[in-house]
């Protein structure tokens, strides 16, 4: 953490002197200059940048400058075998984490390697038994995915069933246009269902005859999960 935040505080001084004259008759960059001095002065007391309360219009400043330790962290500990499963992860790890506004995940990677070696079932079961609702594996990508601030949504034809990833909020020609850009052109509509009802009720139509089914127009948000089928 150190060493990524001494390498931002470079960014920032060298920053900071390319804005030096352009400061004097441009308020765009005395505002920028602003900003980065305050950012300065937070890696110099060992804070990174993502601790800080910044305002969206901050944040979009401090962009194109690609600082370390503005990107959101995701510490994760290996807990002892003995202490269980899921023990919640060391409390100085825990306040660290915190601190630099990071999250932490705790997984036991020697019970995840013998599970693995059991039939799906099984482990399941084990999962269930120890308060978990699924594998380490699993819990990292959808903690990372949060991080990310992404959903997934799904998309299916007759010969093909594929996951696609889009900022949450995204809308439903936004991800037609993740799918191809003729989709978004020429949508007229999406027909979406929950995977847990698509799943649930045996596909599409099931989840129709089930009132599961539902239209929805361009400005639809996506939500994490749903499962697409454009109509153009």
């Amino acid at each position: 953490n150190i060493e990524l935040m001494l390498a931002d505080l470079e960014t920032v001084r060298r920053a900071l002197d390319r804005l030096h004259k352009p400061a004097r008759r441009d308020a765009e960059a005395r505002a920028t200059q602003a900003l980065l001095t305050r950012v300065g002065a937070a890696l110099e007391n060992e804070q990174p940048v993502r601790a800080l309360d910044l305002s969206a219009e901050d944040a979009s400043r401090l962009q194109p400058y690609r600082l370390l330790t503005a990107k959101r962290m995701l510490y994760v500990a290996n807990s002892d075998e003995d202490a269980g499963a899921h023990t919640q992860p060391p409390a100085p790890l825990r306040a660290l984490a915190e601190a630099h506004g990071s999250r932490v995940l705790s997984v036991c990677a020697r019970w995840e390697a013998e599970l693995a070696e059991l039939p799906p079932g099984e482990a399941d079961a084990f999962r269930k038994d120890a308060g978990l609702d699924a594998s380490a594996l699993q819990r990292l990508a959808h903690a990372t995915m949060e991080l990310l601030n992404l959903a997934v949504f799904i998309t299916f034809n007759e010969t093909e069933v594929r996951a696609w990833t889009l900022p949450r909020g995204a809308t439903a020609v936004e991800a037609a246009r993740a799918v191809h850009t003729d989709f978004a052109e020429h949508f007229i509509r999406a027909e979406v269902v929950a995977y847990d009802d698509f799943d649930r009720y045996g596909g599409i139509q099931g989840a129709r005859e089930h009132g599961r089914l539902r239209i929805e127009g361009r400005d639809y948000a996506v939500r994490d999960g749903d499962v697409l089928y454009f109509r153009v």
